[in-house]
């Protein structure tokens, strides 16, 4: 009896730990993908390479772009970076406002760029 007891109680437990596990790697996906947005007109843009350096409101950026679009080419890749440059560009020149998206907690990158029209 004991014995059945301790096979159906560790049955369970291994449930509970693939249960877990499905939800623990839900949430890194999550946290991988979140976006977070920093808003508003770009005081100093400095560009290297792939990486931007970008103040914003008094809080600097420092990241690159993000690389990891499946199926794009490299091509592909570069022609956007270029574009997203040039709007980069212009809107410090104009000093329109920006929405900048990084993505990622730890090592973020840069996901999109919007430009927004009017204050």
């Amino acid at each position: 009896m004991q014995l059945r007891t301790w096979a159906v109680l560790m049955v369970l437990g291994i449930f509970l730990l693939i249960a877990s596990g499905a939800r623990a790697d839900g949430i890194w996906d999550d946290m991988r993908d979140r976006s977070n947005v920093v808003r508003g007109k770009i005081e100093t843009l400095e560009i290297r390479g792939n990486s931007l350096r970008i103040e914003i409101g008094g809080q600097t950026l420092s990241s690159p772009f993000c690389a990891d679009s499946a199926g794009a080419s490299e091509y592909i890749l570069a022609v956007y970076i270029q574009e997203q440059m040039a709007a980069l560009r212009e809107a410090w020149r104009s000093q329109a406002p920006v929405e900048i998206s990084l993505r990622g907690p730890w090592s973020p990158c840069v996901s999109a760029i919007r430009v927004t029209r009017g204050a």
